[in-house]
C-alpha cells in the first residue's frame, strides 16, 4: 500500500472516530439532561407529599370547625335532624355542600378548595393533583372535643407521565366544639331559641351557679345525656361524652315557644317529652325557674341536701 493510501485510510479512520465521540457526547447529554427533568418533577413531587403531611391537619381542623357551623346553619333553616352526621361531614367537607346545598362559610374552607388552590401551583411545575375522601369518622375524645379520622387518596401525576403517586392517608384532627350551636335547641325552637355550647366551670355547692347555669344555658358532661355528635340526629341515646344544659323557660316564652312546667327541663328529655321519675319543688331554687329533674340527677346540680318533692 502506498502512502497516500495509507494516509487516507487514517484520515478517514479519525473522521469516523470524532464523528462517534459527537454522537456518544449529544445523546449522554441528552440522557442526563432528561434524568435532571424527571429528577426535578420527583423532588416536585415529593415536596407536594411533604407539604400535603403538614398541611392537612390545618385544613380539616379549619374546615372541619367552618363544616359544624354550617351543618348547624342548615338544621336550623330546614328545622330538620340529619340521618347520618358521618356521611354529611364529609360532604361538607370535601364540596363546601350540606345535603347538596351550597355553604358559602366552606368556600375556601373545603378541601376541593385546599386542592384547587394546590393545582394552580403545581399546574406551573407540570404536576397535576387530585383526591378522594374516602371515609370520615367522628367520634369524641371527651364531651368537649371531636376527633377528626378522615381517609383520603391522593394522585399526583407530571404532565410528561414520567412520575406519579398514588397513595391513601389516613389525616386526623381534633376540634373543640365549645362556642358551637346545639342542634337540638335550634331545630326544637325553630332557631328562635339558640344555644351555644359552654361548659360550666363552677361548682353547684353554690346554688347562685346553679341558677346562674340555668338562665345562661350552660352545660355539664353526662354520661345519662347525648354526645354533641348525637344531637345532630336526634338521637337520644345516653353516652359515655355526653352533654346537658338545663331549659329556661323564659327564653322560649319570650319567643312565643309554649312551654310546660310539668316537662323535665333536661334539655333532651324536655324538647322529646321524655319521662322518668321526677323531682321538683326545690326549696333553695327560685321558683321561677320551675326546675323539674329526674331523681338520679339531683347530686349531678348539688341539690341533695335540698327538700324536694315527687309529686311533680
Amino acid at each position: 500500500m502506498n502512502k497516500k493510501g495509507m494516509a487516507f485510510i487514517l484520515t478517514v479512520s479519525l473522521l469516523t472516530v470524532v464523528l462517534l465521540i459527537i454522537f456518544l457526547s449529544h445523546n449522554s447529554f441528552q440522557y442526563q439532561n432528561i434524568q435532571r427533568v424527571e429528577s426535578s418533577m420527583i423532588y416536585a413531587m415529593n415536596d407536594f407529599i411533604k407539604d400535603v403531611n403538614s398541611d392537612m391537619g390545618r385544613v380539616i381542623k379549619i374546615g372541619g370547625y367552618r363544616a359544624f357551623i354550617a351543618m348547624e346553619d342548615y338544621v336550623a333553616a330546614t328545622g330538620s335532624f340529619f340521618s347520618d352526621t358521618d356521611s354529611v361531614m364529609a360532604e361538607v367537607l370535601s364540596n363546601g355542600t350540606v345535603q347538596g346545598v351550597s355553604a358559602i362559610l366552606m368556600n375556601d374552607s373545603s378541601l376541593d378548595a385546599y386542592f384547587t388552590s394546590v393545582n394552580e401551583i403545581m399546574n406551573l411545575r407540570g404536576v397535576v393533583v387530585d383526591y378522594e375522601v374516602k371515609e370520615v369518622n367522628l367520634s369524641h375524645i371527651n364531651p368537649w372535643n371531636v376527633n377528626f379520622d378522615v381517609l383520603i387518596n391522593i394522585i399526583v401525576v407530571d404532565i410528561q407521565d414520567t412520575a406519579s403517586w398514588n397513595y391513601t392517608k389516613e389525616f386526623s384532627s381534633i376540634i373543640n366544639i365549645k362556642g358551637l350551636r346545639d342542634p337540638l335547641y335550634s331545630v326544637k325552637t325553630e332557631n328562635r331559641v339558640p344555644n351555644i355550647v359552654r361548659e360550666q366551670n363552677q361548682s353547684f355547692e353554690d346554688l347562685q351557679v346553679l341558677e346562674d347555669h340555668i338562665e345562661q344555658g350552660y352545660y355539664i358532661a353526662s354520661t345519662k345525656a347525648p354526645s354533641f355528635l348525637q344531637r345532630f340526629e336526634n338521637n337520644l341515646s345516653n353516652h359515655e361524652y355526653g352533654i346537658e344544659s338545663i331549659v329556661y323557660l323564659r327564653d322560649l316564652f319570650d319567643q312565643d315557644i309554649p312551654i310546660y312546667l310539668d316537662r323535665i327541663k333536661v334539655d333532651y328529655m324536655y324538647f322529646n317529652e321524655l319521662t322518668g321519675n321526677k323531682v321538683c319543688d326545690f326549696d333553695m331554687v327560685s321558683e321561677d325557674l320551675y326546675l323539674v329533674l329526674t331523681d338520679d340527677r339531683i347530686e349531678d346540680y348539688g341539690l341533695q341536701d335540698t327538700n324536694h318533692s315527687t309529686n311533680c
